[in-house]
This record gives structure tokens, C-alpha cells and sequence, in this order.
């Protein structure tokens, strides 16, 4: 219900949507037909994760549609508004060409031999459940205590 616009029957249930100016007219739409919808003041501490989360699933959403050149052009047109915020310049950094990631540094083991890289991406939560389509567990360990840090003192 929190993007829906149309005139479909409401969903009860509980939500964590961040009000815009498309949802505070569905929730008005719903307080006259009987139905009553609770909001709440967004706190200090949690209002830059909730905006973010917001801002980032609509980017998703537009960036869906887009080439990865577009993708990083309309990057770059969001990060160029940002840094007409006082003190936002310094926390700016633009897109380069791509996308592309920085995967590791590693140093050579032998010529031509460097430390593996675990399957599943460092930025994402991944329950290994062994499935044809899951990476291996024990590649995922042997690629873990490889990249690990090493303890002072061994």
C-alpha cells in the first residue's frame, strides 16, 4: 500500500514507509473511508537511514530502467546536487566511468598467484545453504581465512 496510488482496498497491517506527498494523499483518501492510518515523527538518530533507504529504492527503481552509462550519469547528476549543500562537498565523490567495483588488493603469493576472493559479495548478507545454486561452503571458508586478518603476535 505505501506506493500504491490507485483506488484499491487497503492492506491492514503494520508499516515503516516514509511519508511523501503521494502517500499522505492515499492516507488521507483512507481516513475518509473509515480506515485510520498512525504516523509518527521520524527521530533525529533514525532519520538518515530512513531518508537513505527511501532515496535508494527510488534510484534502484529509476536506475532499473537505465544502460550502466546512464546509470552512472544520473549517479553523478544526484551526487553534483548534493554538493550544493553547505559542508556535503567534501563527502562528494563522483562515479567513474563503468560501474566498476574495487574487488581486492592483494599481494603476490608467486609469480602470477594471488589470495582468492570469497564468492559472496562483502556488502551483502548471504545464508550459505548449500544449494546447486549457492557458492560452496568450503570455498567460502578457504577464501575466508585466507583474506582474514592476520593476529599480532603469529
Amino acid at each position: 500500500m505505501p506506493n500504491d496510488t490507485s483506488g484499491d482496498a487497503p492492506v491492514a497491517g503494520l508499516y515503516e514507509s516514509l511519508i511523501t506527498h503521494r502517500l499522505a494523499e492515499r492516507m488521507k483518501q483512507l481516513d475518509t473511508t473509515g480506515w485510520h492510518s498512525i504516523d509518527a515523527a521520524v527521530g533525529q538518530e533514525s532519520a538518515p537511514h530512513v531518508l537513505a533507504r527511501h532515496i535508494g529504492a527510488t534510484v534502484r527503481r529509476v536506475f532499473q530502467g537505465l544502460s550502466p552509462a546512464e546509470q552512472v550519469i544520473a549517479a553523478n547528476h544526484i551526487l553534483e546536487s548534493l554538493k550544493t549543500i553547505e559542508g556535503a562537498k567534501e563527502w562528494v565523490d563522483l562515479v567513474a566511468e563503468g560501474p566498476r567495483q574495487l574487488l581486492a588488493v592483494a599481494e603476490q603469493e608467486a609469480p602470477g598467484v594471488y589470495a582468492i576472493r570469497p564468492a559472496t559479495p562483502l556488502s551483502e548478507t548471504a545464508l550459505i545453504t548449500n544449494s546447486p545454486e549457492d557458492p560452496s561452503l568450503g570455498f567460502e571458508l578457504r577464501a575466508e581465512l585466507v583474506s582474514r586478518d592476520p593476529v599480532v603476535g603469529t
